[in-house]
């Protein structure tokens, strides 16, 4: 996830223009979660972005939810 960072460096991309996308296993299937800027919530991805941003939180993350987790938790309720 360096690669992040160093686009940004490289064509000068402000912050908030940045918009990282990726999977959440906590989010129901298809559920979208745009946040404006906040911490890692210990994905190691998140964290590598972060910290190839030099530490900068101050960018736009999507989270969208995966069916996997779904699938799990409606097994174990049946």
């Amino acid at each position: 996830m360096q690669v992040v960072g160093a686009l940004v460096s490289y064509y000068k991309i402000p912050l908030k223009q940045v918009l990282v996308i990726f999977d959440d296993l906590d989010l129901p299937f298809a559920k979208l979660r745009l946040l404006p800027k906040g911490g890692h919530r210990g994905y190691n991805g998140m964290r590598s972005i972060i910290d190839s941003l030099k530490g900068s939180r101050n960018f736009t993350r999507l989270r969208i939810g995966r069916l996997l987790r779904t699938l799990k938790r409606n097994l174990n309720a049946c």
